[in-house]
Order: C-alpha cells, then structure tokens, then sequence
C-alpha cells in the first residue's frame, strides 16, 4: 500500500478521506524491494488510485531503475493513462491494472454514482491497456436503478469488446455512510 484516500467521492463507495496521502517513493520501492527479498515475485500496489499521480509513478519507475530492481507488479488504479505511461510500465514488468469502471453506461456513470468518467473515456484507456499489453482487470457493478434491461443483455459484449480480461462484477448494495445508503434510509 503506496497511499491512502480517494479524491472521488462515489455514492457507492465509502471512502472517509478524501485527500491521499503518499508514501514517499523510496519508501515504496524500499517495500516492493522488502516483499521480493520474502519471496514475492509480484507485486499488487492495492491504493485505491496509485497511478493519478503521474510524477510520483514516474519516480517509482525511476526509482527502480535506480536500482536494478525489477519484478512482475500490477496496481489498483483509475481508468487514466497515457500510452507513453502504460508502454513505460509495460517495460519495467507491469501486467495489470485493476480498474474501477463500475458501469459501461454514460447515464448511470454521471447521475447515478456520480463518476467522473464517460464510456468513451473507459474505451480509449482500455484501448491503451491492450496497445502496451496489460491486462485490465475491470470492477463493474450491476443493480441501479438506472438500469435496462437492454444494458443488462448487451454488457457481456461490451465487456468482450473493451478487452477486458477479468470483470468484476458485483451487485449494488447499500454501505453504511455511503451518499446510496444516505438515500435509501432517507426513502
């Protein structure tokens, strides 16, 4: 864990910072470094965004470079990536991202979990993943409201389509202290 804190604020998740706070990039490179000594040979960076931080990735990258320190690593991150970015991570071993799409729908991506995302921006990072060779393991999540029955039947391929070598898919529930539960109770 490299950070801790979500700048988003999703009405489907619970997140009680909202600011992230960083581990230093030696500081992080020193724990992947720890986890291989143990044994590890990959690595999952499980921050809710580790790669909004460009600069701060850059230096990992950098970083291990520094050290001749290369490993099969993977993240949990947002759907935002240049391809210069993902080519870069690509070379230094990184093979998957875990992303939260959440849904394949413009409509329930804004009004409905207030994602600061489009299905278009979800196809060119996913085209990105599959240009620079890494897998996209994608977090979807089915039950809104908002939902179709024509979305329902046509998300398999959709899924297929964006490449998406792992989906996630998980029913909508309500978390305590979430803006979704919030509503429900007030219903």
């Amino acid at each position: 864990i490299s950070s801790v804190g979500c700048y988003q604020h999703c009405t489907f998740c619970y997140m009680p910072d909202h600011h992230m706070k960083k581990k230093s990039v030696p500081a992080t490179v020193d724990e992947m470094q720890h986890l291989y000594d143990l044994g590890a040979r990959s690595i999952h960076i499980l921050d809710d965004n580790f790669n909004v931080d460009v600069k701060w990735l850059n230096g990992v990258i950098d970083e291990m470079d520094k050290r001749n320190f290369s490993t099969e690593w993977s993240g949990r991150g947002e759907i935002r990536m240049s391809d210069e970015l993902a080519k870069r991570m690509y070379e230094h071993r990184f093979k998957r991202i875990h992303a939260g799409i959440e849904s394949l729908d413009d409509n329930i991506l804004k009004n409905f979990f207030k994602k600061n995302s489009s299905e278009k921006r979800i196809y060119e990072f996913c085209d990105t993943m599959k240009r620079n060779n890494i897998d996209v393991l994608g977090f979807l999540i089915i039950g809104t409201p908002l939902e179709t029955d024509e979305y329902l039947d046509a998300l398999p391929g959709k899924i297929r389509n964006l490449g998406i070598k792992h989906p996630y898919i998980q029913i909508l529930s309500p978390t305590p202290h979430t803006e979704y539960y919030r509503d429900l109770v007030a219903q």
